[in-house]
């Protein structure tokens, strides 16, 4: 493996959070609401939307560029820069679905999925307020970012054995140079 491609392979992975297509489940009871966190890197100022389907201008529910509600009032939006929140009130059965976090970017657009699922009454499991989902959501992170770094580690730990070992070939041709003199 020569330099390069070590190089290009670190390139690689360092970069791969511009392009972040994370997943998250939620889980909320019918009649309330829920408060979905979305985050990317380098959003900024970047106006940031809420979709369900396809993401075409008609499956946005509310936008960062438009008022902080929507004409109904059923979704809400908060700009934070590089994450933002948007509440669904009043959630009904028909709510559970499938939407995207969206950034308009120059380009192509960044996504990360939500999957809502809206339950009937009380979770008598759930007796602290927490989603389980998140704490699989969280879970999940942490495996690839680990796993992310154990692959820089391990590379930059090839980089070095692959340094030293060129370093002692040279030093034994310099050496055994010098003997033949």
């Amino acid at each position: 493996m020569s330099i390069m491609e070590v190089i290009s392979l670190i390139l690689v992975f360092l970069l791969g959070g511009l392009w972040e297509t994370e997943a998250m489940s939620v889980t909320e009871v019918v009649g309330k609401e829920i408060t979905i966190k979305c985050s990317h890197t380098n959003a900024f100022s970047n106006v940031k939307y809420f979709c369900k389907g396809a993401c075409r201008d008609e499956d946005i529910l509310i936008s960062s560029r438009n008022k902080k509600k929507d004409t109904k009032g059923k979704y809400t939006i908060s700009d934070e820069g590089n994450a933002f929140s948007v509440t669904i009130s009043f959630l009904t059965e028909d709510d559970a679905g499938t939407y995207w976090c969206g950034i308009e970017r120059v380009g192509f657009d960044t996504y990360n999925k939500v999957v809502l699922t809206v339950i009937q009454g009380e979770d008598p499991d759930n007796s602290f307020g927490l989603q389980l989902s998140d704490l699989a959501s969280s879970s999940k992170k942490l495996v690839c970012i680990g796993a992310g770094l154990g692959v820089v580690v391990l590379t930059l730990a090839v980089v070095i054995l692959i340094f030293l070992r060129h370093r002692r070939r040279t030093i034994r041709a310099s050496s055994g140079m010098k003997q033949t003199d």
